[in-house]
């Protein structure tokens, strides 16, 4: 298993943008669901990943979770259960990965499978 990103909500991806661009970060991917109102875009700020996220009508901002990327993922999946996480929902990735999103001891950890 492998740190994938740090997910953070913004007020605005902007801003976000420009904080990227001063400390040199690259843009390495961006997506929507705009259903949701939710948008991201993800930058490599020299070998960190970090996940800006802006949904509409969400007031709190911040770190939102961490995510980890496995080859294992069913193995990962049981032993986050076995700890005590708790599951709030699996989704399927624009690559077809699955993505499962957990919280354990009041952390949100986001678990893609590679």
């Amino acid at each position: 298993m492998r740190f994938a990103h740090l997910g953070v909500y913004v007020a605005d991806l902007a801003s976000a943008a420009a904080i990227s661009k001063v400390c040199e970060a690259e843009l390495v991917g961006q997506w929507a669901i705009t259903e949701a109102g939710l948008a991201a875009q993800e930058y490599d700020f020299a070998g960190i990943k970090i996940e800006f996220l802006r949904q509409t009508g969400r007031n709190q901002l911040g770190i939102d979770h961490v995510a980890f990327a496995t080859d294992k993922f069913d193995q990962m999946k049981t032993r986050l259960l076995e700890a005590g996480a708790v599951e709030e929902r699996q989704v399927t990735g624009n690559s077809g990965q699955r993505i499962s999103f957990f919280v354990l001891n009041n952390l949100r950890i986001e678990l893609i499978e590679n």
